[in-house]
């Protein structure tokens, strides 16, 4: 009956348009709030679950040419109903709208989504809850996770071998890589850096920026400790840079992109004038850049070495969190926009930072151009990191092991940059003792700790929840003793 009552009233309306002549100047829409489980599951009408018989609802887009015939697969949300509806006629959405427009997969049948995040939170108590249920799910072309607010219980089902999704893997001890991963994917969607983090404290306690500027003072010590180690250390910088982002991340994404993008340049191109009191005697390069000079910590050129790292590491995070605030770290842009990212970003990136090292090589990396190599190089980040951005965001979908090591070796980055630090004391102290270390060998050091670092990663992180030393930054941002070891049931 029900059915009958929509399929009239459909009729009624497209009748209504033929009759007065707006048919032709018309584009139809039909969607539903909500499906129904209709006895699957056992289960009636709706409720806190995930299923597909719930969760996936007709979507038909009518142009009035009649062209866009055939069915779309691709992931795509109700959020996305809006943006598409301006985008087709022609109207910018409006500053930090949710959703993305879906035009071009009804047009072209372009690739969509690569996941859709849904949220619902029930208002009453459910048989098998002793409150209400507040649930989050994420789905992708593979794979359905679904988490529930306290507890720690969750749904993980393989869509592409189990598409009824009678199999619940969320337990199943060889699901626990894929599990990781969709995880990983999960807190992705909620930002980038400090953003991520002011977000989540926010669903935590009244005081969030309380709790990231006590987060911010921690990693500062960090940085403090392990500067005196190595002078290179750059956490000093982004505690520093932080609370800044923190204090200015609500504003919009072109002042954010432009005060970031101002900031790199600036550090950059003050490298031309420092090299120019490097050359007249003004500032000693010391041993950063000859052997036997004057002590690092003795020199005046100290301070442009940090403020020139302060400003690039400020200056990528405001660019960060615009591209956040864009919709574009979290992969909601069509595929081709990423390519485009990744080949235009590269394109520079990379020719600015073979000057760079082309500069210094010419020249016998004398000190009179060692700070001038500085300057395309450090312009080059910029491009260079939206190359890898994009770049990223097209290669992860592949669920190589490859992948999976890097994300592993990206979930313990604090930890493996410490220990770079670590290695590098140990191994090279006693390494210069008995060779003259070229600038070659250094290089092909560096090789070979990328690589252990990228086989040590996935096997800590298959037996500990954390790197230890994101596990003690953490312990000590909630001042408790957080959970360490992997269950082994």
């Amino acid at each position: 009956g029900m059915i009958t009552m929509i399929d009239d009233a459909i009729g009624e309306i497209i009748q209504t348009l033929e009759e007065t002549g707006q048919a032709d100047n018309t584009i139809i829409i039909f969607n539903s709030d909500h499906g129904d489980y209709m006895g699957a599951f056992s289960l009636l009408l709706k409720g806190p679950f995930g299923h597909d018989s719930v969760n996936r609802v007709p979507f038909i887009w009518v142009e009035p040419d009649g062209t866009c015939t055939g069915t779309r697969d691709s992931l795509a949300a109700s959020l996305d109903i809006a943006p598409t509806i301006l985008e087709r006629c022609g109207v910018k959405p409006y500053y930090a709208m949710q959703g993305q427009s879906i035009l071009s997969q009804i047009k072209d049948n372009t690739h969509g989504r690569d996941y859709v995040l849904i949220e619902h939170e029930e208002n009453k108590v459910y048989p098998g809850f002793d409150k209400r249920p507040v649930m989050r799910y994420l789905n992708t072309d593979e794979y359905r996770l679904s988490i529930y607010k306290g507890g720690q219980e969750g749904e993980l089902y393989h869509r592409a071998s189990d598409p009824n999704e009678t199999r619940n893997l969320w337990h199943e001890p060889d699901a626990q890589e894929d599990k990781q991963k969709m995880m990983a994917l999960f807190s992705l969607l909620f930002g980038v850096g400090v953003v991520i983090f002011w977000e989540r404290a926010g669903s935590k306690t009244a005081h969030p920026n309380w709790l990231s500027l006590w987060r911010f003072a921690l990693l500062f010590v960090i940085g403090t400790i392990h500067a005196a180690i190595w002078i290179g250390d750059v956490l000093t910088a982004y505690a520093i840079s932080a609370p800044i982002v923190l204090l200015v991340h609500r504003r919009s994404p072109k002042i954010l992109m432009a005060v970031g993008v101002g900031l790199v340049i600036v550090g950059s191109l003050s490298a031309a004038l420092v090299q120019i009191g490097v050359n007249n005697g003004s500032f000693p390069i010391g041993e950063y850049w000859v052997p036997g000079g004057t002590p690092m910590l003795e020199s005046d050129l100290l301070t442009w070495f940090y403020a020139d790292a302060i400003l690039r590491s400020l200056g990528l995070m405001l660019i960060g969190v615009s591209l956040y605030q864009l919709g574009i770290v979290q992969g909601t842009r069509p595929r081709e926009f990423y390519k485009k990212m990744a080949l235009r970003g590269l394109g520079v990136g990379l020719p600015l930072t073979c000057i760079g090292v082309a500069i210094h090589v010419v020249d016998r990396w004398s000190e009179r151009t060692a700070l001038t190599g500085h300057i395309p190089l450090g312009l080059g980040t910029i491009p260079m990191a939206l190359g890898y951005l994009g770049a990223i965001v097209l290669w992860k979908n592949d669920a190589s092991k490859l992948q999976q090591r890097l994300q592993a070796a990206g979930r313990m980055a604090m930890t493996n940059y410490l220990s770079q630090t670590a290695l590098g004391l140990l191994t090279l102290s006693v390494l210069a003792e008995q060779f003259d270390l070229t600038r070659t060998m250094i290089f092909v050091w560096i090789l070979l700790i990328w690589a252990l670092q990228i086989w040590w990663s996935p096997w800590w992180l298959q037996r500990f929840r954390f790197g230890p030393a994101e596990w003690l930054w953490r312990c000590g941002t909630y001042r408790s003793r957080q959970p360490f070891r992997r269950s082994t049931k």
